[in-house]
């Protein structure tokens, strides 16, 4: 075990980090060993909304809490004081092997959903922050954080040594974490991502979860259909009586929606985020009164 002297009286948070390093009898293994142990003995929590992104910090055990930035930065800050300790290493692999330190910051201001599978960093375990999967007429294909098992990002950061990909707040090297990639309004094509503030992860890691819609075109214009319709009731010529308007109601929902909860609840989302203007969510929910 790596002891007090050995690492020089640095802080005990460093200590924990290099348990183990210095036994090891290559610079990869003794990496790896570091990555290891920022996941099994620091109790480091992931909080998307943590602006701290100074790695020294965590290394200090002035912080514990913090977004992928700050884990990136902690990992290539011990992995850094490792590179000055093993200059006294008995072994010559390690004393006088390669390690080289590479900042990934490609990803750093791009928008993106995951590939499933992933765990969050932290007591929680989270799985996800996508908590709906649904198409655009309400049917509901997927539920669940852990059942769908995704998580949208805006901005990650990784760390390359010696040409290995660290993820700091997966568990995972080498992985292509991406599954896809967003645009600025969190699109991908058809299918729509809608941030849901008014639905915070309960345990703190994001400030927001999410609901995949998709064919969002399709939502939207079946939400165009009902906005006419509601026009024609209200200020239409001839103007629509409010039983004449719920039988059209019924109609166009019979026709466009298969589950009228879900898509009710999706236009609240998709008004939170918004993806539709306040008219149409006014609307809307006159239309969905009369049903």
């Amino acid at each position: 075990m790596t002891t007090v002297e050995e690492t020089g009286g640095l802080s005990a948070v460093a200590q924990s980090l290099l348990e183990g390093v210095l036994e090891k009898n290559t610079v990869d293994e003794a990496v790896r060993q570091i990555y290891d142990n920022m996941f099994q003995k620091t109790g480091w929590k992931y909080n998307a909304s943590i602006k701290n992104t100074s790695g020294p910090a965590y290394i200090n055990g002035k912080a514990d809490t913090g977004m992928c930035e700050s884990y990136r930065n902690a990992f290539a800050e011990i992995v850094s004081i490792y590179d000055g300790l093993r200059a006294e290493h008995p072994e010559d692999a390690v004393k006088n092997g390669t390690l080289t330190i590479e900042l990934g910051n490609d990803l750093s201001s791009q928008r993106f959903a995951t590939r499933r599978g992933l765990t969050l960093m932290g007591e929680t375990a989270l799985k996800g922050n996508v908590y709906l999967q649904v198409d655009y007429d309400g049917t509901v294909f997927s539920q669940g954080l852990d059942a769908i098992n995704t998580f949208v990002f805006y901005g990650h950061w990784t760390l390359k040594v010696n040409g290995k990909v660290y993820d700091p707040i997966f568990y995972s090297i080498d992985e292509d974490n991406v599954e896809t990639r967003l645009s600025t309004g969190y699109a991908d094509g058809s299918e729509q991502y809608l941030a849901d503030t008014g639905n915070p992860i309960p345990t703190g890691e994001f400030g927001a979860t999410f609901v995949h819609v998709f064919h969002f075109p399709l939502f939207l214009g079946t939400l165009t259909e009902i906005e006419e319709l509601d026009r024609r009731r209200t200020s239409g010529f001839p103007r629509l009586s409010d039983a004449s308007a719920a039988k059209k109601a019924h109609l166009l929902f019979a026709q466009r929606v298969q589950n009228r909860t879900t898509f009710a609840e999706v236009v609240d989302v998709a008004y939170r985020a918004g993806k539709i203007p306040r008219a149409q969510k006014k609307a809307f929910d006159n239309i969905y009164a009369l049903l």
